[in-house]
């Protein structure tokens, strides 16, 4: 076989290949696979880390957020979702491309340029603002989640409440670490769990960081 007909060859093979790989894809499952709460978590993926870079205005009852997620694709998915309650989605990327956002109810669905191949390590990082929403629970009788009392703000994230403030793979099945730094103003204060890392004084504001 001559190069130039080996190179014919290769050619072929991926222009047939690849096409299929794609149309294999499929969007991550609205559930993670609790037979008890069907619609808690979602599935196709496992978070590894959360890094939740938040700025709170507790009067103006505002939260501004950027989270970046690092997972692990445990499918071939061609879209995943994570849930969140309320906000304006502002921007959206996966791999620092930027990535289609849709909403339905409490699902929001990522979109990323490029399938997510099974096994593979990637990051989706996921701007929004707005004015929290409260949140029944369906784990129990009562408020979850961002819960404002007036003279400050407190969250309750189990069994479910974190996408009330960020978007998240909300079920305890998918454990991950966590990084937070939190900006409020002046002369409110954080409280956080998690090691303190770096405590900033802007004057009117104060960022606190924890691991």
């Amino acid at each position: 076989m001559s190069l130039r007909s080996a190179v014919i060859f290769i050619t072929a093979l991926l222009l047939i290949v690849m096409p299929a790989f794609a149309q294999d894809a499929q969007p991550g499952a609205p559930g993670i696979g609790d037979s008890r709460y069907p619609e808690f978590g979602n599935g196709g993926y496992d978070v590894q880390l959360y890094d939740l870079n938040l700025t709170v205005d507790p009067e103006a009852g505002t939260l501004d957020g950027v989270v970046t997620i690092d997972a692990i694709a445990t499918a071939d998915l061609s879209s995943f979702n994570l849930d969140l309650v309320g906000f304006d989605v502002l921007e959206a990327t996966v791999e620092h491309a930027p990535a289609e956002v849709s909403r339905a109810g409490q699902e929001l669905t990522i979109t990323p340029e490029t399938v997510l191949v099974t096994g593979s390590k990637f990051t989706a990082t996921i701007h929004y603002a707005g004015v929290p929403e409260e949140m029944q629970s369906q784990g129990f009788a009562g408020l979850t989640g961002w819960i404002n009392y007036g003279d400050g703000i407190f969250v309750m994230s189990e069994p479910d409440g974190a996408a009330s403030f960020y978007p998240v793979n909300d079920h305890p099945l998918d454990k991950a670490l966590y990084t937070l730094a939190i900006t409020v103003p002046e002369p409110y204060t954080v409280a956080t769990n998690g090691v303190v890392s770096e405590i900033i004084d802007n004057g009117d504001t104060t960022r606190r960081s924890a691991l």
